[in-house]
């Protein structure tokens, strides 16, 4: 990276960071991920502003009290009278105020600093000025008033707009992708205001458009404004007088200011507001080329979020050359309006098959209620529906269709029949019912092809698993596997669906090892097709691959799965977003398998956006993506986030499930996870005991070994150990068969059972559990070998070590844990959990002090910018720090350690092991 590029890119970082407060400002660094050069470019950048400035940094008037801001408090300019200072930039400090002639108003007011007086400053905000005067539009910031001090300062009075940065507006409210566009058509308007009066803003981004309390965007800060009309550049544009992530390609050559300009940072923010990064965001927070949205693009994420209509409308506004872009605003918002309505773009070729897709999008009510009773039957349907299209060019194939059809539809009417008691033979029955008695007239329909009845037990039987009738999907699979064995000729689409439906009945079964041969026999079948439905059959069919291997632990096999459905899903420009969001759904679930919390988050966000779109309200597989979005919030510090997540899951699954559904029992585990992770333990195990007698009833004994796993660990946190060791031991059989001998379930339950052993161990299990541990470690794959929980695992078992008085066996766990690689991933709870280990074990060696107090400083300074650390893991630090400050006779570091332990039990209940060592200090 060259220097020029260095400093653009930490300039963009420091632009978000100055947006936080000082304290979040490096917590927020330290958890980027960044290269080292860069990293230091920023903290220089940030300790430059956070320092006190110099006279160049002041306006003049605050040049006379440097050092109290304050003292602007309460001195008038004009007919305004200063009260705090709520901005600082390079250019500029402004100050809240008030107008003292009777008429109420409240204004920003900005003042020129001396440094940019003198770098020809004045120059550019008196064209600030003269833009601001030409504008009066409901998004834009109203300019009341312009003037100069006795000391030469010149100052604008704007409205005041008390809002929200519009990228922090949409991730609070979660809105979604129809509410953000809708932000964007009043910013479009607003910029085409401007435009209209001669003005090309030059600098849209996230910070420069606030959201007020009402939902209302307002577009700020015209400081590097173009007019149109103007002879000349006042100046040229420095690198630093713009946001590279957010200005056009020629923008940053200093290309002549165009309107152009404006319509690419429109699609930049709209970009960043829908994916979460901005187009030209580079892996290491480094702006790099612009890059299109999804075509261009192999993140998932992206790719997922903004596909079809939006990602035309993208690819258009963020064009390398501005005369292929959208010819202004308006032109932008007429497609955006467009694509919420349902209709044509012009971003897109028109098609007669695309026009008539819009006309059913935009009639999708009148069109969907003749097909609502047979959505859940047919939705497996899709060759019949790519064959139609196909017979066109055949009159044979056209026939074949045609009698198709017909089949099918005598056959639903046949069902319906069957829950008419007004017709013969019929009867009043439930969901349930219909659907066995689907299967016994597609096995008594011998004259329908077998195709045709294949296909539609196949889909029957995704129903029952769907709703857990587990024994019926089981006979209806059979049916369908034996037509198949006395039809060889059959698609091999139909015969691929099949196996695939037999591969995830299996899965939800808990049986992981029998479905991924399932697996890898439908794609040998599928090998050769290369239609649309086979390619839309193959992201299906390698997601769930994935999730089966990411159930087994293994990660890195996993993500190569949901690799290749991405793959996949690349060239179908046309796929549902379902099946886009289930594949982000997915992987970011194996990534919080694997550890990696940061992907794992972001690829969960974008599964929700697709989630929460509006066609999609009453979706219920909802309730499961909030469960994987929770558990990577809580790993990366958002625990009220979490439990929040949790608990609307919840309330999604037990209304769209029966009472004793899977989903309703896997929604009370998690969230009664969440709440043990929050300390509200009785809470916790209420939810957890619903989810046990749910489980008792349905099965798998996989799952149901999962409710008791998080039982144990409440139990082990109230410090009921006796328990927790007998709950552990009749586990631990049924979770190695479930998810593997080495799975991460397995080694959490072993982190548990340790920490109750520590205390409670009358059969003298604790020396049989560390071999099995060591079993167990030792046969991880690389992947896994440095996982958090593999770490924690060492960790624990070297704590309960020292805690039972042998020193030098936790000594040798210790150093196994810290014989990670270099560069290894590692949670910030292992870290902290494994530096109290290291500083306790530094307390019990002799003629250690210097070493111990060394430590504890580290220790110290790791704590105070921890984030996203479990309680215990947290309060585990600061008590070593304690007990070492005690030894070390440092009363104050002893206080204030003990004081962040208080801390954290006034928040939320302290597990009971550091409870009661917390006690102890009192």
């Amino acid at each position: 990276m060259n220097p020029e590029e260095l400093w653009n890119s930490a300039d963009a970082l420091l632009d978000g960071l100055l947006d936080l407060t000082p304290e979040q400002r490096h917590d927020a660094l330290t958890a980027m991920s960044l290269s080292t050069e860069l990293r230091t470019a920023v903290e220089r950048l940030l300790a430059a502003h956070e320092a006190d400035g110099g006279v160049l940094d002041r306006s003049l008037l605050a040049s006379h009290s440097a050092t109290d801001p304050g003292a602007l408090s309460g001195k008038q300019l004009g007919r305004w009278q200063l009260e705090q200072e709520i901005g600082r930039g390079g250019m500029a400090v402004v100050y809240r105020a008030h107008a003292l002639d009777g008429s109420a108003q409240v204004a920003a007011l900005k003042l020129l600093t001396l440094g940019a007086q003198a770098n020809q400053g004045i120059e550019h905000f008196r064209l600030e000025q003269s833009v601001l005067a030409r504008m009066r539009h409901p998004h834009i910031a109203t300019l009341f008033e312009s003037g100069i001090a006795d000391d030469g300062t010149p100052w604008l009075a704007m409205a005041l707009v008390e809002g929200v940065r519009i990228d922090r507006w949409c991730e609070q409210q979660a809105l979604s992708p129809h509410a953000i566009v809708e932000l964007l058509i009043d910013l479009c308007d607003a910029v085409g205001h401007a435009h209209r009066n001669l003005v090309i803003h030059r600098d849209i981004k996230p910070s420069n458009v606030l959201v007020d309390q009402h939902g209302h965007v307002r577009l700020l800060d015209f400081g590097i404004a173009r007019l149109i009309d103007a002879q000349g550049e006042i100046t040229a544009t420095q690198w630093r007088a713009l946001t590279p992530d957010y200005a056009a390609p020629e923008q940053l050559t200093g290309a002549p200011p165009s309107t152009a300009m404006d319509v690419y940072a429109l699609g930049a923010l709209l970009y960043r507001l829908l994916v979460g990064r901005t187009p030209r965001s580079g892996g290491d927070g480094a702006a790099t080329a612009p890059t299109a949205p999804s075509r261009a693009m192999h993140d998932a994420t992206a790719a997922a979020v903004v596909k079809g209509d939006l990602d035309a409308v993208l690819l258009k506004a963020l064009a390398q050359d501005p005369m292929q872009r959208y010819e202004s605003t308006a032109a932008l918002a007429q497609d955006l309006k467009a694509w919420l309505q349902r209709r044509p773009i012009s971003a897109r070729t028109p098609s007669r098959r695309y026009r008539a897709l819009k006309f059913i999008a935009r009639h999708r009510v009148g069109v969907a209620a003749t097909a609502l009773a047979l959505a859940a039957l047919l939705a497996g349907l899709s060759l019949a529906l790519w064959q139609g299209e196909q017979a066109r060019a055949s009159a044979q194939l056209a026939r074949a269709e045609a009698e198709r059809a017909t089949a099918v539809k005598q056959f639903v009417l046949s069902l319906f029949e069957a829950t008419d008691p007004e017709q013969p033979g019929g009867a009043v029955m439930d969901n349930r019912g219909m659907l066995r008695r689907g299967v016994e007239r597609v096995s008594g329909r011998e004259a329908m092809a077998a195709d045709l009845r294949v296909e539609i037990l196949t889909t029957i039987a995704a129903a029952q698993r769907t709703m857990a009738w587990y024994e019926d999907a089981e006979l209806t699979l059979k049916q369908a596997r034996t037509l198949i064995e006395s039809t060889p000729a059959l698609p091999a689409l139909i015969r691929a669906n099949a196996l695939h439906e037999q591969a995830c009945y299996e899965r939800v079964r808990g049986n992981n090892e029998s479905a991924l041969p399932l697996f890898a026999r439908a794609e040998a079948v599928v090998a050769t097709e290369h239609s649309e439905p086979a390619q839309e059959f193959r992201v299906r069919m390698h997601t769930q691959w994935g999730i089966a291997l990411r159930e087994l632990g293994r990660s890195s096999e996993a993500v190569r799965q949901f690799e290749r459905a991405e793959q996949v899903l690349v060239g179908l420009p046309n796929a549902s977003a379902d099946l886009r969001s289930t594949l982000l759904m997915s992987w970011g679930s194996s990534a919080y398998s694997a550890g990696d919390y940061p992907t794992a988050l972001a690829r969960l966000r974008a599964a929700y956006v697709l989630e929460r779109r509006p066609e999609n309200s009453g979706n219920a597989s909802i309730s499961l993506l909030l469960n994987h979005l929770s558990g990577a919030s809580a790993m990366m510090g958002l625990l009220d986030d979490a439990v929040g997540y949790d608990r609307e899951a919840l309330a999604i699954a037990r209304q769209a499930y029966p009472a004793h559904h899977p989903q309703v029992a896997g929604a009370l585990s998690a969230y009664g996870d969440m709440l043990r992770q929050a300390g509200r333990y009785d809470e916790a195990l209420s939810a957890l005991n619903e989810a046990r007698d749910i489980r008792t009833k349905i099965g798998p004994a996989a799952a149901l070994a999962m409710v008791e796993f998080t039982r144990v660990r409440v139990l082990v946190a109230q410090g009921h150990y006796a328990p927790a060791v007998t709950l552990a031991e009749s586990i631990l059989p049924a979770l190695e068969v479930g998810y593997g001998r080495s799975s991460t379930a397995v080694l959490q339950l072993l982190v548990q059972e340790f920490a109750a052993l520590t205390w409670h161990d009358p059969q003298h299990l604790f020396m049989q559990r560390v071999q099995l541990a060591e079993q167990r470690l030792d046969q991880l794959d690389d992947d896994m070998r440095w996982h958090t929980v593999a770490q924690f695992l060492r960790w624990r078992i070297a704590q309960s070590h020292l805690a039972r008085g042998d020193r030098p066996s936790a000594a040798r766990w210790l150093a196994r844990a810290e014989a990670a690689p270099t560069g290894t991933r590692s949670h910030v709870t292992a870290e902290l959990v494994l530096s109290g280990l290291r500083l306790r074990l530094a307390n019990t060696e002799a003629n250690q002090t210097q070493p111990a107090r060394t430590l504890m400083l580290e220790l110290e300074t790791a704590l105070k910018r921890a984030q996203g650390a479990s309680t215990e893991a947290l309060a585990y630090a600061w008590l070593s720090v304690a007990e070492t400050a005690r030894l070390l006779g440092d009363k104050s570091a002893e206080q204030q350690a003990i004081n962040a332990v208080d801390v954290l039990r006034q928040q939320r209940n302290l597990p009971a092991e550091q409870g009661a060592a917390f006690r102890a200090w009192q």
